[in-house]
């Protein structure tokens, strides 16, 4: 129990920062170029979002499941070889898509492009696609407190550092700087990824071969990961892709300091996620009910608590919050306040979320999110061209509302625990 509590002490300081990294790189973006450049650069990380899980096609939640269960019988050489079969996949895809999300960037129909992106896409698109399947692999190893530090958020953070740093060295930075930060940040965790799979790796012996049962399990099931992956990015921080051809860059810019300052108060969920999904493998395979129930109930009292604490201050002092990007964002209040109610809706309910795709029932998570994506694809276009940044707001929060209660219907009807053997799908 002790165990458990700290490692999602652990886990939550991580996934806190990596939301605050995605607050913070947001705060500089604003006051480098203002609103208008901070959408430019939501529309890029949004594309850039949409497109890697395209390139990693699911494999990432796959690793979590493949590696847990290798973990759980202590077969660490083995968990190594996945992540390596699974890179070896995702590469080619990532430059591919990258080549056609510079085209679409140069093309101008998501609007203008922020400096230095058209030309960054192919390379950022690799290096981030490769770093959520490290960030999959330290999940499925019980490493959620690191896993963090691979995702977009962490990335942030990191990039946020230097142009921190930077900036005592450079007083007038320009956008081109902030591009350069952003490949630099990805470039780093590279490395930092790299230098943890040398130790993970065995002394003085060759990783193991594959066997065709462990290979399927990087295969099965990744349609529909990709799927769930999509469309919840799509109806959250990537719906921004969908918005672009209907708002104005400066509405954008207002609508991504609202968004990116309401994910706070979602944190407590990516927290506890990490750290209760190899768990849910085990008690899922294992055929105890009991034991995922309350796992289950634990991870919804914690979530609930801890976002009601982040949701009180946003909603009070949005001005407050909303001051740190610069005074051009205080009519994003309203925004805010409608964004953070959704976000912590996404928190009471996300447990709930991983509990149904990492029991093997990620079928019925996949239509669930394919619904809900449908929903996305007229709610923002048609909102946003009818009411502005406020139609948009609605329908962000729309969105997250309806798929969050369909998950959380789901599994209140048919119970949380659907045992499954290695490698099969519900």
């Amino acid at each position: 129990m002790l165990k458990a509590a700290l490692a999602v002490a652990a886990t939550m300081m991580a996934r806190g920062l990596a939301a605050l990294g995605g607050a913070l790189l947001s705060i500089v973006v604003a006051r480098l170029a203002g609103a208008e450049g901070l959408g430019q650069f939501a529309v890029f990380l949004s594309l850039l979002g949409a497109l890697a899980i395209l390139a990693r096609h699911g494999k990432d939640m796959l690793l979590i499941r493949a590696v847990a269960w290798a973990e759980g019988r202590a077969d660490a050489a083995t968990s190594v070889a996945l992540l390596g079969h699974g890179a070896l996949r995702v590469a080619g895809v990532a430059v591919v898509l990258g080549l056609g999300g510079s085209a679409l960037l140069a093309s101008g129909w998501l609007g203008t492009a922020f400096t230095g992106t058209v030309a960054l896409m192919p390379l950022a698109l690799l290096l981030l696609t490769l770093l959520a399947l490290v960030s999959g692999y330290a999940k499925g190893r019980s490493r959620a407190w690191l896993a963090p530090l691979f995702e977009i958020g962490g990335i942030s953070m990191v990039a946020a550092l230097i142009l921190a740093g930077t900036a005592f060295l450079i007083t007038d930075l320009g956008e081109a700087a902030i591009a350069g930060a952003f490949l630099a940040a990805l470039g780093l965790l590279i490395l930092m990824a790299g230098a943890m799979l040398w130790r993970d790796m065995p002394v003085g012996a060759p990783l193991p071969r594959l066997e065709p049962a462990q290979k399927a399990e990087l295969r099965s099931g990744q349609v529909d990961f990709t799927l769930i992956a999509l469309a919840t990015f799509l109806t959250q921080a990537g719906s921004f892709v969908l918005a672009a051809p209907f708002l104005t860059e400066a509405d954008l810019g207002l609508m991504r300091a609202a968004e990116r300052l309401a994910l706070l108060v979602s944190f407590p969920m990516l927290a506890i996620n990490p750290v209760i999904a190899p768990r849910i493998v085990q008690l899922s395979r294992g055929g105890d009910a009991a034991g995922l129930r309350r796992l289950t109930l634990r991870a919804l009292v914690a979530s609930t608590g801890i976002a009601a604490c982040v949701l009180l201050p946003l909603l009070i002092f949005p001005e407050r919050a909303l001051a740190l990007m610069g005074a051009e964002f205080a009519a994003a209040v309203p925004y805010l306040r409608l964004m953070a109610v959704a976000q912590f809706l996404a928190a009471v309910i996300g447990p709930l979320a991983m509990m149904l795709t990492m029991s093997g029932r990620e079928r019925v998570s996949m239509w669930i999110n394919l619904g809900t994506l449908a929903l996305a694809f007229v709610l923002v276009p048609s909102l946003s061209m009818a009411h502005g940044a406020s139609g948009f707001a609605l329908a962000y929060a729309s969105i997250i509302v309806t798929r969050l209660g369909l998950i959380g219907a789901v599994v209140f009807l048919t119970g949380p625990a659907v045992p499954c053997r290695t490698g099969a799908r519900k």
